[in-house]
C-alpha cells in the first residue's frame, strides 16, 4: 500500500538563499517548509508538462481515436467520450 503521510526530506543551501527563503515566508505568513512543499510541486509539474511537450515535438503521441479503441478493448465504456 502507497504511504499516505508527507516525507521529510533535507537539503543544503546557501545562507543568502535561506535567508531570501525566510523572508518571503515572513512576507507570505507562511512556514518556509511550505513555500519549499510548493516549489518541489511546481518544479515537478513543469517537469511533467516539459516532457509532454517533448514527447509531442518528437512525435511521441497517441490520436484520441486510438485511445478510444485502446480502452473499448479492454471493455471500458467509453460512449460519453465519443464526439
Amino acid at each position: 500500500m502507497p504511504r499516505t503521510e508527507d516525507l521529510t526530506i533535507s537539503t543544503q543551501i546557501s545562507p543568502t538563499l535561506y535567508a531570501e527563503l525566510q523572508g518571503l515566508a515572513e512576507f507570505k505568513d507562511c512556514p518556509s517548509s511550505l513555500i519549499l512543499k510548493n516549489i518541489v510541486e511546481d518544479y515537478v509539474f513543469r517537469a511533467k508538462v516539459q516532457k509532454g511537450l517533448d514527447d509531442l515535438e518528437a512525435g511521441r503521441v497517441v490520436s484520441h481515436e486510438q485511445v478510444i479503441a485502446n480502452l473499448r478493448k479492454r471493455g471500458i465504456h467509453v460512449d460519453y467520450m465519443d464526439k
